[in-house]
């Protein structure tokens, strides 16, 4: 996880690397430009009051720079100023080279290809491209450079082309060398301004560094944690399947020997009822009533072992009759949260498979319901309702109940293994996990589900029927006229000869 945050977080650094590699060159673009607007505005202010003082008070002749062409300049830089704040800076940068490099190159055109004021502004032009453009652009620049003073030399040497030389006899000017200084200072101002522009992203790149490293084991700690809690978890839940895995092998034997004496109990009290014994009859209700209370005791005794009985064997088995079995082994846990359970219709057909985990299926999916139900306010109905149709390809098993419907972050989650919203009493997050692996697996067929809020869970599952195949492992329907069929009821109803009174 913290290689992925680690790959993200380079990633992002590598395409905001230009972003912010182009708001450095921004900020000393505009720095520049905003000095060159104080300067040049100075210098007409400065050079107007001259210019007037001259002209029309002292009536001399003005022999500096015209206020005109200052102004002019302080418009050229304050165009390239909007130029640039409207999304224009590799054309105001440009444009600004430009108007650098043509008052150099005519400076060298009338006073000679080696005038060093014309130097020191190319020089002064190629440092601004490579800081404000880039370096392929103050490459092409040299080049450019270095072509025109080479042929203007070339040509002002064979007097191609009238050159001026005169300054090379004058005495040197301390004008001149103020020129020079200030040039020289402006080549300085730019390299520590742009350097200062990486150290301040340096210093952010390290902050963020920090930051993340900070982050990083801050997550560490929380993946740490909740890993232990997980693994806790997991293990307490393991332990209490364990324990129901040990339960259910003991209920088996206990159940088995529950069976043996009630089964001779129904069979005495059968015996005495036959034998005219019983005179009373009051007393032959109470006998009745006891074998009917003994055969409901056997019934739910068959269906819990049906229910913890074997997994892996398999046989073509009525589902109807798994669902009441079922239904009867649930009614306990239902009756005690008031749940009602309603049988719509239940299909008579077949299918080929473990009729332990038919029942294992339709067991855990009521048994969900009915806790589903148990969060509703005792002025709701509670119910569950159970489904079984049969189409010409299909069979539909439809549970449904009106509990309180599942949260929808939750609704992605509720098939994975250990994945339950119940108390950890209530439940251990496999039923799920077991119905969808069991119809999928073992019968081939499909768990889908349907959720509302406040208005209750409709699981559906369908079983594929094969056609005209009765030994396919899918299953197949059984007709009421089949011969199979008809040996099936008639071995699974004998018909009972009476017995003769002794």
């Amino acid at each position: 996880m913290w290689h992925q945050v680690t790959k993200f977080h380079h990633s992002l650094s590598v395409l905001r690397a230009p972003e912010m590699s182009g708001a450095r060159k921004t900020r000393v673009f505009h720095l520049l430009l905003n000095s060159g607007l104080y300067l040049v505005g100075t210098a007409v202010i400065i050079t107007t009051i001259n210019y007037t003082l001259f002209k029309f008070i002292w009536h001399q002749p003005f022999t500096g720079a015209s206020p005109f062409i200052l102004g002019l300049i302080w418009l050229g830089v304050w165009s390239l100023f909007r130029l640039s704040m409207q999304n224009h800076q590799r054309t105001a940068i440009f444009l600004f080279l430009i108007l650098l490099w043509l008052p150099a190159a005519y400076t060298s055109l009338r006073w000679g290809a080696l005038f060093y004021q014309a130097l020191i502004i190319d020089a002064l032009v190629i440092v601004l491209a490579g800081i404000l453009a880039s370096t392929r652009l103050a490459l092409i620049i040299t080049a450019i450079t270095s072509i025109y003073l080479i042929s203007l030399t070339f040509l002002q040497q064979h007097h191609f082309i009238p050159v001026d030389l005169a300054w090379r006899n004058n005495p040197e000017d301390i004008y001149n060398a103020i020129t020079v200084v200030a040039t020289l200072w402006v080549i300085t101002l730019v390299s520590w301004l742009y350097n200062h522009e990486l150290q301040h992203a340096l210093q952010q790149m390290i902050q963020s560094q920090r930051a993340l490293k900070k982050e990083r084991d801050s997550l560490d700690q929380k993946v740490k944690l909740r890993t232990q809690q997980l693994k806790a978890a997991q293990a307490e839940k393991m332990m209490q399947w364990q324990q129901f895995v040990e339960l259910g092998r003991s209920a088996a034997e206990v159940f088995h020997d529950i069976k043996n004496p009630l089964s001779s109990a129904s069979l005495n009290l059968e015996q005495l009822c036959e034998t005219d014994q019983i005179a009373n009859s009051t007393d032959n209700k109470k006998i009745q009533t006891a074998l009917h209370s003994i055969r409901y005791i056997g019934q739910f005794i068959t269906a819990i072992q049906c229910a913890l009985g074997s997994q892996t064997a398999c046989s073509r088995f009525d589902p109807a009759r798994q669902i009441r079995q079922a239904l009867r082994f649930l009614s306990p846990k239902a009756k005690t949260n008031q749940v009602k359970l309603l049988t719509l219709r239940l299909a008579r057909c077949r299918l080929h498979g473990s009729p332990h985990k038919f029942h294992q299926v339709v067991a855990n999916l009521v048994s969900n319901a009915i806790d589903a139900c148990c969060d509703l306010p005792p002025s709701i109905k509670r119910q569950v309702s159970i489904d079984l149709k049969q189409t010409p390809h299909q069979l539909i098993l439809v549970v449904q109940d009106n509990g309180s419907g599942i949260l929808p972050k939750d609704q992605a989650h509720i098939f994975t293994p250990l994945f339950t919203t119940k108390p950890i009493n209530r439940g251990t997050g496999l039923g799920l996990t077991i119905v969808k692996t069991t119809v999928e697996n073992d019968f081939h067929g499909q768990l889908t589900f349907r959720t509302q809020s406040k208005q209750g869970t409709t699981f559906t599952v369908t079983f594929p029927l094969a056609k005209n195949h009765p030994q396919n492992p899918l299953g197949h329907s059984i007709t009421k006229n089949h011969p199979k069929n008809l040996l099936n009821r008639s071995s699974q109803n004998p018909t009972k000869t009476p017995s003769k009174k002794t």
